[in-house]
């Protein structure tokens, strides 16, 4: 029997032989399957990787010599630091040399594991072994924030479509009714403006024009609009103040269905080619869309990049996203022009893909089970997002105190900080456009009343001079007839 890991290095060991006599006989102190790989005896297992922060990432750790030697971080490297541990191995993370070089060494088997995470597809189980599944798939994508709509529709924004027309449906419905109440002395003069004042100009909280109705039931339709009035003011402009400070942002892109509905084009790096070689053999017509709609760029800055100025999608791992963003994206104050989609692409789980028949899989499973049971994954997971967080945070505050700059990507976008302020110019369109198109329609108003005004007085001047010019003709052309009875006394 072959023992490949043992105090002494590898050695066969012989558990038995075999005679005519005696038949099979076994050697005492071995067993005929003992397990090879529960302890490596400080064996050097090797390791292909590539940057991913935060699951495995090269840092520079200073040890007490002034030289710095290589160290590694991440949630995936913890996890990988405790297996190693538990099974009483080294690891040797061979140095990265481009992505084609990562999957091909576990082919050749210059190494035997890739310590990052991989979502376990169909046609890479052809080719490699995975590992018990380390956590769900978390493929997702990241597009630009929707931009806000111009500040003046915030008018109508604080009310649904089906209020307003429910409004507008009672404004008319009462309207009809006081004119139908009114005085048998005001029908008579067909003037419709003052009730039209009292029903528009009691729901913009102006006060009644003119006189209280005498009549009960006209004053019962006036109280019950002047409380409806009171109240849909009241809403409107609670809610017309909260818009104003809180923009309406338009709804965002947010699943698989949205995306490829949207029609919007997708761009991902050159390590995502498996999950589009499993789209295209996938009978979904989503995956397929997908697959004939994506574009390979080469560096994560260019697809965000390309997501904040041509409104493409980019798609990578979730987490992987958000930190990203984070460190390249966002501003001190917290602000950034992207989010990630909320509804991961890819069903399923992920893995550490393996060489093909690696013999100590098993262990690597055991371990990772044994994890879950625990609880640590979540752990290690949450302390690396508050660590990548705090150490991205204290780095943009070092840049800002060095140069007065924010860190990050020199390609990455400008971002620009944004704070609590007042109400600007901006924000007050929609009440600034309302108050200039009133002052037109009232001074438009204002000239139509006092140019019928003066038709009017120049019509009565007019009719005036002509019963003057009547009367006068009418006076000198009886002027005799008056003497003539005069003179019978």
């Amino acid at each position: 029997m072959h023992l490949p890991f043992t105090a002494g290095g590898a050695k066969v060991v012989r558990v038995a032989s075999w005679s005519k006599t005696h038949g099979l006989v076994r050697v005492d102190g071995h067993t005929y399957f003992p397990e090879k790989y529960n302890n490596f005896h400080g064996m050097t297992i090797n390791a292909t990787w590539f940057p991913f922060p935060p699951y495995l990432m090269e840092v520079a750790h200073t040890d007490a010599n002034p030289s710095q030697v290589t160290a590694y971080a991440g949630r995936d490297y913890s996890i990988l630091q405790a297996i190693a541990e538990a099974l009483n191995f080294t690891v040797n993370f061979l140095s990265y040399q481009g992505w084609d070089q990562v999957m091909i060494r576990l082919i050749h088997r210059e190494a035997y594991i890739r310590p990052i995470k991989l979502a376990v597809l169909p046609n890479l189980l052809e080719i490699y072994d995975f590992t018990f599944f380390i956590e769900r798939a978390t493929l997702g994508f990241s597009m630009a924030k929707p931009t806000i709509k111009p500040s003046w529709q915030s008018l109508y924004y604080p009310l649904e479509p089906e209020v307003w027309g429910s409004i507008a449906a009672a404004v008319i419905l009462v309207f009809i009714v006081l004119m139908l109440m009114r005085p048998e002395s005001e029908k008579k003069t067909h003037e419709t403006w003052p009730v039209l004042k009292q029903v528009v100009g009691t729901l913009l909280d102006e006060a009644i024009p003119g006189g209280l109705p005498r009549s009960s039931p006209t004053r019962v339709v006036l109280t019950a609009w002047l409380i409806f009035s009171f109240i849909v003011g009241t809403l409107y402009r609670s809610n017309l103040t909260a818009y104003l400070t809180a923009p309406k942002y338009p709804p965002r892109v947010e699943t698989l269905d949205d995306l490829v509905g949207k029609d919007a084009k997708i761009t991902t790096t050159p390590d995502i080619t498996e999950f589009i070689d499993s789209w295209k053999r996938s009978n979904s017509k989503l995956f397929k869309a997908l697959s004939d709609r994506i574009e390979i760029v080469p560096t994560f800055t260019a697809g965000l990049l390309e997501a904040i100025e041509k409104g493409k999608a980019y798609v990578y791992e979730r987490l992987n996203l958000e930190v990203l963003i984070a460190e390249h994206f966002t501003s001190k104050g917290g602000f950034t022009p992207l989010y990630v989609a909320r509804q991961n692409i890819v069903p399923g789980y992920c893995g550490w893909p393996l060489s093909p028949n690696t013999p100590f899989k098993a262990n690597l499973d055991h371990c990772i089970l044994a994890f879950h049971g625990a609880g640590l994954i979540e752990k290690w997971t949450k302390e690396v997002l508050e660590r990548t967080q705090f150490d991205s945070r204290r780095r943009m505050s070092k840049a800002t105190e060095a140069d007065g700059t924010s860190s990050g990507d020199q390609d990455a976008v400008e971002i620009h900080q944004v704070t609590t302020k007042a109400l600007t110019l901006i924000h007050m369109q929609g009440p600034l456009f309302l108050f200039l198109v009133g002052a037109f329609l009232s001074f438009a108003v204002f000239i139509g009343e006092k140019s019928v005004s003066l038709c009017r007085h120049s019509h009565i001047s007019s009719d005036s001079r002509d019963q003057a010019t009547a009367s006068l003709h009418h006076y000198e052309g009886s002027a005799d007839g008056v003497s003539a009875p005069a003179q019978l006394f």
